[in-house]
């Protein structure tokens, strides 16, 4: 039997395409009988119209003032407890927020921008409103939420959520591994990737000196387009973009998940932001069956794989060896695997998510 809220109906509104975070908490909140209607930008995967998750599905207007007048429509039409804004960008919250609707917004920062590039007066100010005056907010770790404290004044009124993984994810099947074919050990790496200089997804050195130690290198990037840099290094092999339940199981043919990022070339301010991350990548590998590799650089995600014994740490690209990773213990890893899986899942904390939802109602309305 279901449990009853005092909430009933949520809409989430993100102003490009909906991410996978965002379909995750769609999707666990929708299976403790809410229901979600979402509004976006971009053209959305027909998939999320099929499956149920979505009470409705909308895209948003062109411009800003339609957009609010398009957002207050849809509260009262589809009486809406809660508005859940999803970022990035963060504009078009900052304008919900001083639109004073008669429903609370909750602001879920997928991503703090202003460490990690450059952002004009109006983004700035708009993520200051966001991280400040928004009736309730969400962030993916403490540290994270430490981390945008010090520039912001972001209160008591918030709750940590990381990427987690949907258990209904986990693949049924298991593919061969590729090295119990050629002997061979296989890494792979997902997410986005660049071949500009100095970025933080810039991953050609580290993929060159993977390669330099035999490793072979499987790459899923997110953008459909050719990556000739990566393409020449030797043992990297470029895959296609995959569906994500398709990508899991493609997952589960690999030794290990590559867990980190080009921290090295970047400035203090962004490596500090890196250090705090919690990455889908390293939900995906697990939800896959595969361990992790990251480095000691990388404090949440390195705390997680260690506590847990869901990889190897390294303390850099460099110190990555063939004998460590020859000789890992899958035993123990897969002993852990199912306990880590139920603790890490977006399923675990959906009773919580929905207790906060109905917390910055209650203190809207003057009822907390």
């Amino acid at each position: 039997m279901k449990k009853s809220y005092s909430i009933n109906s949520i809409l989430f509104i993100q102003d490009s395409l909906p991410c996978i975070r965002t379909i995750k908490i769609a999707t666990v909140l929708s299976q403790m009988g809410l229901n979600l209607h979402l509004l976006y930008r971009g053209k959305i995967n027909v998939r999320y119209k099929q499956n149920g998750i979505f009470k409705s599905i909308n895209k948003l207007k062109i411009f800003n003032r339609n957009k609010i007048k398009q957002i207050e429509s849809i509260i009262i039409d589809n009486s809406i407890d809660i508005i859940h804004y999803h970022n990035e960008p963060d504009i078009l919250c900052s304008r919900i927020i001083g639109a004073k609707f008669s429903v609370p917004t909750i602001y879920d920062q997928h991503d703090f921008l202003s460490p990690k590039q450059n952002m004009s007066k109006k983004d700035i100010i708009a993520e200051k409103i966001c991280n400040e005056e928004a009736n309730g907010k969400i962030y993916v770790t403490e540290n994270y939420k430490e981390l945008v404290n010090q520039k912001y004044e972001v209160g008591e009124n918030y709750f940590i959520l990381p990427n987690l993984l949907l258990t209904k994810s986990i693949p049924h099947k298991k593919k061969t591994k590729f090295s119990k074919l050629d002997g061979k050990i296989h890494l792979v790496y997902i997410g986005l990737i660049t071949q500009h200089e100095n970025k933080i997804r810039n991953l050609i050195t580290h993929f060159q000196t993977l390669s330099e130690k035999g490793f072979v290198i499987h790459v899923y990037p997110t953008r459909s387009k050719a990556y000739p840099m990566y393409e020449s290094i030797n043992k990297v092999v470029m895959h296609p973009q995959l569906p994500l339940e398709e990508l899991l199981e493609e997952l589960t043919q690999y030794d290990f998940g590559i867990l980190f990022l080009n921290i090295e070339n970047v400035s203090e301010e962004k490596q500090n932001e890196l250090k705090h991350g919690a990455w889908n990548k390293f939900y995906d590998y697990l939800s896959a069956g595969i361990p992790s590799i990251t480095l000691s650089s990388y404090n949440y995600i390195e705390k997680q794989v260690r506590e847990n014994f869901l990889g190897i740490v390294f303390p850099s690209v460099e110190k990555i060896n063939y004998d460590s990773l020859s000789r890992f213990e899958y035993h123990e890893f897969e002993n852990h695997l199912d306990r880590n899986r139920i603790k890490f899942s977006m399923e675990s904390k959906a009773n919580d998510l929905i207790l906060f939802h109905e917390k910055v109602r209650k203190k809207f309305l003057g009822n907390y």
